[in-house]
């Protein structure tokens, strides 16, 4: 009967280490992994609000902020040209060649190249204007320096040159593309 005794208390040990060993691996390991999942975010979100306590105490008065952009913005739309003005910009354009006694063949503008590698914002345009002259290299220097001084900022795309007629002459005919950025 003892050796029964041993037999039962064997089996109910080992129904018991298996329950036991089941429970485990049942119910708490994917709790535990569950909850290691979910510290992981709570540290995550942790992160994010300590970051952005960080960025609200940057700036200790967002709405003073807020308005100097305003501000700032008013004031750029006030010197920004916008693409209806491109009859005036080519009247500038028109005046320094006037100026400079440069024979003028054509002024025009022109449709956007679609070749520009640079993203636009929204708002903003860029507009070009094909300008045809016949003058000395020494004047078409004075020239491209004139337009430094003009209200908007040009930039000069493409500049060809060829020599006017067949006479020896010091002019040359001159082809400049200029670009420059507008409110659309």
């Amino acid at each position: 009967m003892n050796n029964f005794k041993i037999k039962e208390i064997i089996l109910a040990t080992g129904i018991s280490i298996i329950a036991i060993s089941m429970t485990y691996y049942l119910l708490y390991v994917p709790k535990a992994r569950q909850i290691a999942g979910l510290q992981k975010e709570t540290k995550s979100f942790h992160e994010d609000i300590e970051e952005m306590e960080k960025m609200i105490c940057r700036v200790p008065n967002p709405k003073k902020e807020i308005e100097v952009l305003g501000e700032r913005l008013q004031k750029l739309k006030e010197k920004a040209t916008d693409k209806e003005q491109t009859p005036r910009i080519i009247q500038q354009l028109f005046q320094k060649t006037g100026e400079l006694n440069i024979e003028v063949i054509s002024i025009n503008p022109r449709e956007e190249t679609g070749e520009s590698s640079i993203d636009i914002p929204e708002g903003v345009g860029k507009i070009y204007v094909e300008i045809k002259i016949r003058c000395s290299y020494k004047t078409l220097l004075a020239y491209i320096e004139a337009l430094n001084h003009l209200p908007l900022l040009f930039t000069l795309e493409d500049l060809s040159i060829e020599k006017a007629g067949k006479e020896a002459s010091e002019n040359v005919e001159v082809l400049l593309l200029l670009s420059a950025y507008v409110m659309a």
